[in-house]
This record gives C-alpha cells, sequence and structure tokens, in this order.
C-alpha cells in the first residue's frame, strides 16, 4: 500500500530543508511512500530546493507548483496536495513537522488492524492520516 505524505509549503523552505531529510529516512524504512510537496506560489527557493532531493528506494517524489494566489489558502492548499497525490491513504501535514524513525511502520501497523477511513490518537497529534478517496468524496 502506498502511503502519501501531503506537504504544502508556501515561503516554508527554510523548515522543509530542516524536516523533509528526516522524513525521507523514515520513509526510506518503510516503502514505498510517496512525498508530495505542493509549492502555493511561495516566494523563497523551495522549486530550487526541491530540484535538488534525491529520494532513496522505495520513496517517490512530486512537486507541483500553484500559481494563483499570491497569499496561502490552507484549506486550498491541502486540497491541492492531496489531488497531487496517488496514494491510497495520505498523511496531510506540514514543512515543520519532524517524523520519528519508525513512523511509517506504526501507520502501517496501525492500518493493518482493522480498516481505517481516519487514524487519530495521540500517536497522530498534528498530522491527519485518511483515505484518499473519503478526503476527496
Amino acid at each position: 500500500m502506498i502511503i502519501s505524505v501531503c506537504i504544502p509549503c508556501h515561503n516554508r523552505t527554510y523548515n522543509l530543508k530542516r524536516t523533509l531529510p528526516r522524513i525521507l529516512g523514515a520513509a526510506a524504512s518503510s516503502p514505498p511512500v510517496e512525498i508530495v510537496v505542493l509549492d502555493y506560489n511561495s516566494p523563497d527557493d523551495l522549486a530550487e530546493y526541491m530540484a535538488q532531493i534525491d529520494s532513496p528506494d522505495g520513496v517517490s517524489i512530486v512537486h507541483r507548483r500553484f500559481l494563483g494566489r499570491n497569499y496561502y489558502h490552507m484549506a486550498h492548499a491541502r486540497n491541492l496536495s492531496v489531488l497531487a497525490a496517488s496514494g491510497e491513504y495520505v498523511i496531510i501535514t506540514c514543512a515543520d513537522a519532524w517524523f520519528a524513525s519508525g513512523f511509517f511502520e506504526s501507520v502501517r501497523e496501525t492500518l493493518g488492524e482493522r480498516p481505517h477511513k481516519f487514524l487519530e490518537g495521540t500517536r497522530y497529534t498534528g498530522i491527519f492520516v485518511c483515505q484518499r478517496q473519503e478526503f476527496i468524496d
């Protein structure tokens, strides 16, 4: 099962430079994982940074850019990031979220216990995990 991590970003490349290597490391330990970075018309160096990223085996990186607004609209940015994703489940987070080693294994274990549409609880504080189609619907 592919899990897509959706990261909308506007003027937060500084944070993403600190967190994305950890997200990639955590993802590499439990592939397949897709990392979707949605550049929401970011005025900083996000596009240049994303062009430099190499993904580990089993991890794909999707970088999309939205140019339609000069200000950040969080809900719209999250929606666009999920639409750019291809995984059965999406994890919606932000550019400054740190993923601990074992995070993806934990998500897969929880999803394997019983069918879930949404994950909730203390393990997932600050992020949103759900079936992609459920979110779209």
